[in-house]
């Protein structure tokens, strides 16, 4: 509810001379706000009204304004200043006055911050005040605490005292430069002419911009179009430091420390592939690109890359294969480590619980508490999954359960032999796929409620438990019997393992 002064009249003629001499823009602090910033080498626009409020000062290329409130007329210290004011003469019309400009203020900043616009306001009595002003005391305090901070990974640095004579020079000899390519060639300072500098900027600075001997990043801004690629750009705070590394600090927003951590653990897993691919002598076409990446984030631009990254995450999902069959050669030698992987546990398959009416085909053999590591190593890495649809999906499988190993080496897993190992037919489709590996839900409808005899190949697994099915395939196209004796392996995976991934396709 915005405050009326209808009605309301000032104290004395006196009074209302002042409040007509009282400008609304050139103040003695908004001059003197304005005029070390041009000094200072600082550009902006004054007074835009098209923005609510008409800030004093416009920083477009950054997004940011400024308000040079007066400490009277914006209610500085209400919390004080109104009782003293309500014990004044014409009470209600400088309390409903003052409140009703702390209201408006605050309206407009909400206005401003939903069209993207960072607000900075500034008191009049802290831009022309001294050390006797209560915020300058504050301000003091704000470098001591750094200063604090800064003692304890900088080893020998001047005492507070010695550094705080010396701050309002600091100050002075420090440039601000706005880089904003917007208005043309963006600009390249020359780092060492300057003490300091301070640099502001937007989308100039997510990539290909380098900032000499940068110890301070604040990056208010969250993570843009979620390209992996661009929040490596901005993390120029990363290397480069080894000579003063004590004097770097950066302030995040929690969701970019979020991004942030999650991008070194994936670079730190990448480089791990890399070793162990380099070790094997293979050429570096023939490395899977897959990895762990943020869900949130995009591996890099669309025209970076030729082929669109596949991302995934199993989580109470499985892994369904749609052209086991693809390759003959592949088909051969799955066939044989099948029947390797079988053998280590053939004493452990026992016929699983189920309706006594189930069929033939329904009934399968089970191994349960197969280590995990044992699956994973001599059954699923080596498991030969030729067709593109298939080898992305398969490849972030693998990074799910791997990492999942890690944190717990001693998992267990059920591995189930579908049909007891009995061949099962299946039809490809017009584009030489199996539509749905699973046979569905059976029924006994011979009583007036029919009974489910068999919950479908969807619904066998162990809960929570990584689960193995192994198929054994006669493939077809119509009538005609494309490859026989075709290993088919599908896994389902628990949330436990849910872990986001990115694979890229390699075609041959």
């Amino acid at each position: 509810m915005t405050a009326s002064f209808k009605g309301l009249q000032p104290a004395s003629a006196a009074s209302a001379l002042v409040k007509r001499r009282n400008r609304r823009s050139d103040t003695t602090h908004e001059l003197l706000l304005r005029r070390e910033l041009w000094r200072m080498g600082v550009r902006y626009r004054k007074n835009v009204e098209s923005l609510p409020g008409k800030p004093d000062l416009v920083f477009a290329g950054a997004c940011i304004v400024v308000c040079c409130d007066g400490d009277f007329w914006h209610g500085r210290h209400w919390e004080w200043r109104k009782p003293k004011l309500e014990r004044g003469t014409n009470a209600s019309y400088w309390s409903a006055k003052i409140a009703g400009n702390i209201e408006r203020d605050r309206r407009n900043e909400v206005l401003l911050a939903e069209v993207g616009w960072y607000v900075i306001n500034l008191w009049g009595g802290v831009l022309a005040g001294g050390e006797d002003e209560a915020d300058y005391r504050d301000l003091i305090e704000d470098f001591r605490l750094a200063y604090m901070d800064l003692s304890g990974t900088v080893q020998g640095i001047p005492a507070f005292e010695e550094l705080v004579s010396c701050l309002r020079r600091a100050i002075r000899h420090t440039l601000v430069t706005e880089v904003n390519a917007a208005r043309g060639q963006t600009p390249q300072p020359d780092w060492r002419q300057i003490y300091s500098h301070i640099v502001v900027g937007g989308e100039v600075l997510n990539r290909g911009y380098t900032l000499e001997g940068l110890t301070v990043t604040y990056m208010p801004r969250g993570p843009g179009m979620n390209q992996a690629d661009t929040i490596q750009q901005r993390a120029r705070w990363f290397g480069y430091k080894a000579d003063y590394l004590g004097y770097c600090r950066v302030y995040l927003s929690d969701e970019m420390l979020r991004a942030y951590c999650g991008y070194v653990d994936h670079e730190g897993r990448l480089r791990e592939q890399l070793r162990e691919h380099r070790a094997t002598g293979s050429s570096l076409r023939d490395w899977r690109r897959a990895f762990f990446l943020d869900p949130s984030l995009r591996p890099t631009r669309d025209m970076v890359i030729d082929l669109e990254p596949v991302r995934g995450c199993y989580a109470d999902s499985w892994f369904e294969p749609k052209a086991p069959h693809d390759s003959p050669e592949a088909v051969r030698a799955n066939r044989e480590l099948v029947a390797r992987f079988e053998a280590i546990f053939d004493d452990r398959f026992r016929p699983d619980d189920g309706h006594p009416r189930r069929t033939d085909v329904q009934i399968h053999s089970v191994a349960s508490g197969v280590p995990l590591r044992v699956a994973y190593e001599e059954l699923l890495t080596r498991f030969r999954v030729t067709r593109l649809v298939d080898s992305v999906q398969f490849t972030g499988l693998l990074l799910q359960v791997g990492r999942y190993l890690e944190q717990h080496p001693d998992a267990t897993c059920s591995v189930y032999r579908m049909s007891g190992g009995a061949t099962r037919e299946r039809t490809v489709d017009a584009d030489d796929q199996i539509p749905t590996l699973f046979q569905g839900a059976n029924y006994d409808r011979s009583t007036a409620r029919s009974t489910v005899t068999y919950p479908g190949d969807g619904k066998i697994h162990v809960p929570n438990t990584l689960t193995v099915q192994i198929h054994t395939l006669g493939v077809k196209r119509g009538s005609t019997t494309l490859a026989e004796n075709v290993p088919a392996i599908a896994v389902w995976v628990p949330r436990a393992m849910e872990a986001g991934w990115v694979s890229q396709p390699q075609p041959n």
